[in-house]
């Protein structure tokens, strides 16, 4: 929020340069907002002074002594008129059940929200701090401190009175207190202190840094980060305090814990608050006003950081300058900083505002991302955390990215951006499209366009495709190889290129498109036109794939000329089409082609110069050409040559020369451009050309050759092909391998290897039934493949097959042939888009058949769901079949029941089945199918009809309650459930309001649950009364003890007239009950009490009665004599601080030692310890007797020392406050015009100053005209100030009288 927020820069980071400036800028990690709502009202008429956060809601204390309970949004939700003067500090414990308020007028209460137990209380000086045990609702913790010019603890005993101790005082007022689990620090002006509530020890002081600084105007900020680590903020300094236990061996007199300062250093600006963040700091600073290097506009302004505290230092991770309302007029101690435990809330409070900082989510960050124009990081992240951001949308970010990249004019970056953007939106797309062609731009965005499953219209294609006709052939070109055909019109292009070759007829790139264009057109023969005129490469191309031979028996010279090694590839692999006769015809008068490898280039005049780069030794049968390198084979061996260096630069021999090299060609495969792979006969070698290290050279090729692999096959070698690492061999197969079938023996192999360097392993083989395969030897076989695809094509005289790999078709296919029907579907589900030949649900129905024959009819049940999916028709079909083989208990609990459902029928019938043969099933499908699927009233009268049989049937009874509430009889299924006692009676009854139904069946409901039932009568006293509840139980008066019981434990007060007819209930069945009844009822008759607690002889409960009837004696009375606990008798003497009582307990233990000695080392206190030791008789025997007058002698000297230091402590105080009072009254007090009489609230002074009149000013600063006040002589012993004698508050006594 741009008002609330400064982001906090140092002179160092300013530049004018604004794009620096905005790089440098770091993101904030806190975001801001005002609370509202309520607030705001409150604080207009009002200033904030406190506040405290629990996780549930929000408490506000005011300047004008007003508590406000908020809910998180800031609206009121309850008042609390505490006081008419500031309230100081509030506390809530764990539950957020009970509050603790304190206030500058000395006024502390603690009370709780939800019940009426509380504690007020009026001090005479001003109370700043009240802390609750945090486990506060808890009845043994009942426990709190306050805290003025001492620490007072607050207990509640045994008799439910409030016992107090003084845990600290004589070191000024108590500043900030905070209480986590066992242990309390307070603050005061001297350092902060930590007492240990359960050894009841103070285990450390740590002293302020700067005593400088006035403790009221820069007070200390406390914090527990967790139950042992409290954070401490004074002034500048930060301490980070760790308690710890102490080694057992160490602690002699010293207390169990001490406290290790783990952290210590000093901040630049005065602290106002702190709160945990991990194992950070959130830190609110009071700026310091002689900052020289704030700017002026943020001097006062408090801020925000988050720090990570080090051993001695601090690093700052965020800081943010915060603009709260009158800022201008607020002091470090107006700031207060609380934060909600378990989450990241911080709440700033300042007299006129409240602010909320929380942790930046992903939303933010991408907003702040989008402010800063930092697109592709907000699209990132929004793609990142799609599910977790809410305010945003990925697509609409993406097009604000592509917008500011448009604007940037970085076209290239906006289209590309436009793939993962607009997705399959086809309207976003066309709309990108037009707007690229507005600014010129289609050639950025032309190669990022959808061709896959989304298509755009053919029109935008051919826009663009036109616009590239227009400025750019290659880019056209280029487009038409690369889309698909499909997403234009043919011919309408075609045309279009024909019109533009009429003003440029040689342009190469337009021929080479419309021959390719042609070719997609199937006008096969205009394109080969076209390519033979330019001597395009892709002739061979497609003279093979489109079988061209017979348009080119008169152009073989040609070919070859072009490219010997493809021409005669081509020649030599399809010699049924041209045959060896007709070749040899046309290249007669070449004869170099036929026994020469020759090397044919064109030089710069255009002419072909002819080079021999190998003859001599026979035969050239094979040839591959490969980027530079040229391998050939004759009866000798492979060579290499290196085109770029003219090089030779190896020799590979063949292995068996035993073998006719025309029966058992070579086999040449290039698998990279530096690997040849060589087969022959059956030896295998691949072969890695390297470079030469240069200082090897000398008169040897740059290049090497290296046999990186070789070894032996089982068959003949007709053809290799590179698949991956791998090898894909065609064998032919030996004729004496014993191991083969006959009928195999001479069909050839395809088989796929993994080369090792010495051997290879088989990984997949097959036999080849190609024609006439008898008729064949092995150079009849020939293997080629496609480059970039995995197709091989096995080429015989009367035969080619292809080979590819098997597709996710064929994988199911065989998944289907071996019946593995769960793997086939699951193959389908996840390749569904790429399969062709199979449909999912197809496969699903030949599973599920499958199931039904092996008689699985559950797991057939059940993929019922995945399969038919929403198909109605299919899924009756199966609910038939299902009936019909007896099995439709298997289905029914597969069943669409949601937006798909079938006819009414197909239910009614399942129901019907289950009825004559599954009740618990029938009813299971009551409870779990919507009553909408079926009728109601049929299945209703069904179930009647089969209770007519068997009427005391639980199953079918629970089972035709729960049908009539679905056809909202109420009624009829609340009788059914009392008949019952089935226990869905209570939430029938609430939820349909049936309380006028069971008025006369409450016996029966709390006879079935008594807790259940009680709880839903007293939460329903409007619809039932108490009077009645009471009327139908007074004969059951164990069950009318629970209801009074809980009755009286949420009200005290509205069964107020059972409170005399409960002391009997309890007495009977509840005793241990009766004590705390008693303490807390305000209306039962303590005499009948009394009667009854002594006719069954209960001595607590007597004792109590006693002493709240003011019998005191009596009760110490029975408790020595009916308890015989010392220690209990103390403590009621204690409590009643009576003389009498002292002296009767003296009187009954004087004959008693273990009396004496619990009296000895308690009494010392209360009554002076001689009275005791004088009537002790002579020569009795006292346990523990000389421990006991040590400790009295001790305590007695202690009193003696406390006196002496408060006698000194006091003349000192009274001395000085005399000076300080004298001074004060020997000042004059400025009387004008501004000054008013606080008894007629008219100005002092009167408008004529020359006219006589007479004022009277106290020095307490309060004026008043003398006809205004009360004549002297009607107050006794002087005149005071009608104000400060009524609000009990000094001086104000003296007078001035000034007359004129």
């Amino acid at each position: 929020m741009s008002e609330l927020e400064e982001q906090g820069r140092k002179p160092s980071e300013e530049s004018t340069d604004e794009s620096e400036e905005e790089d440098s800028e770091e993101e904030p990690k806190l975001k801001y907002e005002r609370l509202a709502n309520g607030v705001t009202e409150i604080l207009q008429q009002d200033a904030a002074s406190c506040m405290t956060v629990h996780d549930k809601f929000l408490a506000l204390g005011t300047h004008f002594g007003k508590v406000f309970l908020l809910d998180i949004q800031g609206n009121v939700t309850q008042k609390y008129e505490i006081s008419s003067v500031k309230i100081n500090q509030i506390s809530l414990d764990e539950s957020g059940e009970h509050v603790g308020i304190c206030s500058e007028d000395g006024k502390v209460q603690v009370f709780g929200l939800y019940t009426r137990e509380g504690f007020h209380e009026n001090f005479d000086c001003p109370i700043k701090v009240v802390a609750l045990h945090p486990q506060f609702s808890k009845s043994n913790n009942k426990q709190f401190v306050t805290g003025g010019n001492k620490l007072l603890l607050y207990e509640r005993n045994w008799l439910n009175r409030w016992k107090t101790s003084t845990l600290h005082e004589g070191e000024g007022t108590i500043t900030n207190v905070k209480w986590r689990a066992n242990l309390i620090a307070w603050a005061n002006s001297v350092g902060v202190k930590i007492y240990d509530i359960s050894s009841k020890q103070r285990i450390t002081n740590v002293l302020r840094d700067n005593t400088s600084l006035r403790p009221d105007m820069y007070p200390c900020s406390l914090c527990w980060k967790d139950n042992t680590t409290l954070i401490i903020g004074w002034g500048s300094s930060v301490k980070m305090c760790a308690v710890k236990e102490r080694d057992p061996t160490e602690i002699r007199d010293l207390p169990s814990r001490y406290v290790e300062i783990v952290s210590a250093f000093e901040t630049e600006f005065f602290i106002s608050g702190l709160a945990p963040l991990a194992d950070q700091l959130v830190t609110l600073y009071f700026v310091k006003e002689n900052s020289e290097h704030m700017e002026e506009d943020f001097r006062a302004r408090p801020r925000l950081d988050i720090i990570q505290p080090l051993p001695e230092s601090c690093e700052e991770i965020s800081s943010d300058a915060l603009t709260v309302r009158n800022f201008q007029e607020n002091e470090c101690r107006d700031y207060r900083l609380e934060h909600a435990e378990g989450e990241s809330l911080f709440y700033i409070i300042s007299p006129k505002d409240i602010v909320v900082a929380k942790e930046r989510d992903q939303d933010d960050h991408i907003d702040w991302l989008l402010d800063k124009k930092k697109y592709e990081e907000a699209l990132m992240a929004a793609e990142i955390s799609f599910k977790n951001i809410k305010r945003h949308d990925v697509q609409k970010i993406g097009m604000a990215y592509i917008n500011h990249l448009v604007e940037k004019k970085d076209y290239d970056t906006a289209a590309r951006k436009c793939q993962k953007v607009l997705g399959k939106n086809m309207d976003l797309w066309e709309n990108e499209v037009y707007r690229f062609k507005t600014i010129g731009q289609l050639k950025a965005i032309s190669q990022y366009l959808p061709r896959g499953d989304l298509r755009l219209r053919p029109a935008i294609y051919e826009m663009i495709l036109h616009e590239f006709l227009k400025t750019d052939y290659e880019g056209f070109a280029t487009l038409i190889r690369e889309w698909p055909g499909e997403l234009y019109n043919n011919m309408t292009i075609v045309q279009t290129v024909t019109d533009h070759l009429k003003k440029d007829p040689t342009n190469s790139i337009l021929l080479t498109t419309l021959a390719e264009l042609y070719t997609y057109d199937q006008r096969y023969d205009r394109a080969l036109e076209i390519y033979l005129r330019l001597r395009h490469k892709d002739v061979y191309q497609l003279i093979h794939k489109h079988n061209l031979f017979s348009s080119i028996e008169d152009k073989i010279v040609l070919l070859m000329d072009f490219d010997k090694e493809k021409a005669v590839d081509m020649l030599l692999d399809n010699e049924d089409k041209i045959s060896t006769d007709r070749v040899v015809e046309e290249l007669k008068g070449r004869p170099e082609l036929l026994h020469v490898l020759l090397l044919y280039e064109r030089n710069w005049l255009n002419r072909w110069k002819t080079s021999t780069l190998h003859e001599g030794e026979g035969t050239i049968t094979n040839v591959k050409w490969r980027a530079n390198l040229i391998a050939w084979a004759n009866s000798v061996g492979v060579k290499i040559y290196d085109i770029s260096s003219k090089q030779r630069i190896t020799n590979v021999l063949r292995d068996n020369t035993s073998l006719r090299p025309d029966m058992y060609p070579c086999s040449l495969c290039w698998k990279d451009n530096t690997t040849l792979i060589i087969g022959w006969g059956s030896s295998v070698k691949m072969c890695a050309v390297k470079e030469r290290d240069p200082t090897e050279i000398r008169d040897l090729p740059s290049r090497y050759v290296e046999i990186v692999s070789a070894f032996e096959t089982e068959f003949f070698i007709s053809g290799l092909a590179p698949l991956a690492d791998q090898l894909v061999t065609l064998y032919f197969v030996k004729e004496n391998s014993e191991h083969m079938e006959e009928d195999f023996r001479a069909r050839p192999r395809l088989d796929i290897i993994q080369p090792l360097p010495e051997s290879c392993e088989e990984i997949s083989s097959d036999a080849l039934t190609v024609r006439n395969f008898q008729e064949n030897e092995c150079r009849d076989y020939r293997l080629e493949h496609a480059e970039g695809e995995s197709l091989f094509y096995i080429i015989s005289p009367k035969d080619i097959v292809v080979a590819k790999e098997r597709d996710q078709d064929d994988h199911i296919d065989w998944l289907l042939d071996k019946k593995k029907y769960e793997e086939a579907l699951m193959a389908a589900e996840i390749s569904f888009k790429n399969i062709k030949r199979h449909d999912v649900q197809k496969i699903g129905m030949a599973y599920i058949n499958h199931l039904v024959e092996k008689k699985d009819y559950d797991t057939a049940a059940r993929k019922c769901q995945k399969v038919l999916g929403k198909n109605m028709d299919l899924w009756e079909n199966e609910v038939y079949r299902f009936k019909t083989i007896g099995q439709l208990k298997a289905i029914s609990q597969y069943l669409p029941r949601g937006d798909l459902r079938l006819r009414p029928a197909i239910y009614e019938m399942i129901l019907h089945e289950f009825l004559k043969t599954d009740y618990e099933g029938f009813a299971t499908l009551i409870r779990e199918w919507p009553g909408e699927l079926y009728n109601n009233m049929t299945i209703v009268q069904t179930v009647t009809d089969h209770l007519k049989k068997d009427p005391t049937n639980s199953i079918l009874l629970t089972t035709l309650a729960e049908l009539y509430t679905y056809d909202q009889r109420y009624d009829r299924a609340l009788e059914i459930y009392l008949r019952l006692r089935h226990k869905d009676v209570y939430q029938l009854i609430h939820k349909h309001n049936l309380f006028s139904s069971i008025e006369d069946k409450i016996v029966l409901l709390m006879d079935f649950d008594k807790e259940k039932a009680v709880d839903m009568l007293l939460d329903n006293e409007d619809k039932i009364s108490t009077d009645r509840v009471v009327e139908e139980l007074k004969g059951r008066p164990e069950l009318l003890h629970v209801y009074l019981h809980k009755l009286f434990k949420r009200d005290h007060h509205k069964g107020q007239k059972y409170h005399e007819r409960q002391i009997s209930l309890y007495a009977e069945y509840d005793r241990p009950n009766l004590l705390p009844f008693l303490r807390d009822s305000t209306h039962c008759p303590l005499e009948k009490a009394l009667e009854i607690c002594q006719q069954r002889h209960f001595v607590e409960e007597t004792v109590f009665l006693l002493s709240r009837m003011g019998n005191c004696r009596r009760a110490l009375q029975m408790i020595m004599e009916e308890l015989g606990d010392v220690d209990k008798a103390i403590e009621f003497a204690k409590e009643q601080d009576d003389a009498e009582l002292w002296e009767d307990l003296i009187s009954y233990s004087i004959d008693k030692p273990p009396f004496i000695t619990g009296l000895l080392n308690n009494i010392g206190t209360h009554v002076d310890p001689i009275l005791l030791i004088h009537r002790i008789k002579e020569g009795m025997e006292i346990p523990n007797l000389r421990d006991s007058l040590v400790k009295i002698l001790q305590d007695y000297n202690l009193q003696i020392l406390l006196r002496e230091g408060c006698k000194k402590i006091l003349v000192a105080d009274s001395l000085s406050l005399l000076h300080k009072m004298h001074r004060t009254q020997m000042r004059g007090v400025r009387v004008d015009e501004e000054n008013i009489c606080e008894a007629c609230h008219v100005t002092i002074l009167p408008s004529d100053t020359a006219q006589p009149f007479s004022v009277v000013v106290f020095h307490c600063r309060h004026m008043f005209h003398k006809e205004c006040l009360p004549s002297p002589g009607a107050i006794p012993g002087g005149q005071y100030c009608n104000i400060c004698s009524a609000k009990r508050r000094g001086p104000g006594s003296g007078i001035l009288d000034m007359k004129k």
